[in-house]
């Protein structure tokens, strides 16, 4: 298996990184992050993806914040991940701000997991007010 199955939460507890065991019929290894991506949560970003290869699918629609370590993580990872849900519009302007909107592959919004992933909610972001 290329990828560590199981929940990977950050130790601040704003992000999580949830991957499937195994691979799916079609070859694929489903991922869903959830909660703020920034320079302290992407270590464990890293650490759930490691060994990550072809066919990683990242469901990006739960990411509420990211900033540019979250991005270099994501540009790290190879072959790059195809990024599936719908984007959130903070990711899709980080995307257009630093020009890599065409370097990742982007899933339809009605691409979805066959069996869907358990979200689980991070406390209160320090990025968003209260």
């Amino acid at each position: 298996m290329p990828v560590s199955a199981g929940l990977f939460p950050s130790p601040q507890a704003y992000a999580w990184v949830e991957v499937e065991p195994g691979r799916r019929p079609d070859g694929t290894v489903w991922a869903r992050l959830s909660g703020d991506f920034d320079i302290d949560a992407v270590p464990v970003l890293k650490a759930a993806l490691a060994e990550g290869g072809d066919g990683l699918v990242l469901d990006v629609s739960a990411v509420t914040f990211a900033d540019c370590s979250f991005l270099n993580a994501l540009l790290d990872i190879r072959p790059r991940p195809v990024l599936a849900g719908t984007l959130p519009p903070l990711l899709a302007r980080l995307f257009e701000l630093t020009g890599v909107t065409a370097v990742f592959t982007h899933a339809p919004p009605s691409w979805h997991p066959a069996v869907p992933l358990p979200f689980r909610p991070a406390d209160p972001s320090p990025h968003q007010g209260p």
